[in-house]
């Protein structure tokens, strides 16, 4: 990871932080706090899994995640129906190296509505 990367991830866990801090902000929105792969990652070998991870409860039941790649092909993903409170664990097929984006929809616990996106790289094997 770079001195930018680094400094840029650490710039938004104190933004996160001080934001969640403040009171009534967040009232029941699901919002993501870690992710795997992580932003912008380059991934050796294609993942066998996903996981988000929330900052409360979440609808699994009713989440909706998927993979567009760079040719707009979209890939949805299923969750698995087990996992602990507040995470989404989704199996990955196979994945071709290349750039692909990850998007969700997930509703809390509270029926308030995350969505969001970032990109990460599927690296050819060395």
């Amino acid at each position: 990871m770079t001195a930018t990367v680094k400094t840029a991830a650490v710039a938004l866990v104190a933004v996160t932080i001080v934001w969640l801090a403040q009171p009534g902000t967040v009232s029941g929105h699901a919002l993501i706090l870690e992710s795997v792969p992580r932003p912008d990652e380059a991934l050796p070998p294609s993942p066998s899994r996903i996981v988000l991870r929330f900052n409360g409860l979440i609808e699994r039941s009713l989440s909706r995640v998927a993979i567009t790649n760079s040719n707009g092909g979209r890939l949805p993903l299923h969750p698995a129906a087990e996992g602990p409170p507040g995470h989404l664990i989704l199996p990955v097929p196979a994945l071709t190296p290349g750039s692909y984006t990850l998007e969700w929809r997930v509703p809390s616990a509270g029926g308030h509505v995350t969505r969001g996106s970032f990109p990460f790289r599927v690296a050819p094997a060395p």
